[in-house]
């Protein structure tokens, strides 16, 4: 999903992480760095992901919280995730 994400125009950086959903159980939430807007990310996904791949919600962040090795902080992205619930 975050390969598929990364090749939108206009996304520089993204990170997909699962929320609590009260009608789905678990939905996934895409953290973007970039200057896509979300008509294009919804448009890109609808287009290019399967419907049980699909984020149901995205948010923009400046950038995404990664350790000194330049891996994602999976931790940091569900606490971001949890905010945007």
């Amino acid at each position: 999903v975050e390969e598929c994400l990364a090749a939108c125009p206009g996304v520089s950086d993204v990170a997909v992480t699962a929320i609590a959903d009260a009608e789905w159980g678990d939905s996934l939430l895409a953290l973007v760095v970039g200057q896509a807007d979300l008509e294009l990310l919804h448009a890109w996904s609808r287009q290019h992901l399967p419907a049980a791949r699909r984020p149901r919600r995205f948010r923009c962040v400046d950038r995404l919280p990664r350790n000194p090795l330049g891996k994602l902080e999976r931790a940091v992205l569900r606490r971001l995730a949890a905010e945007a619930a």
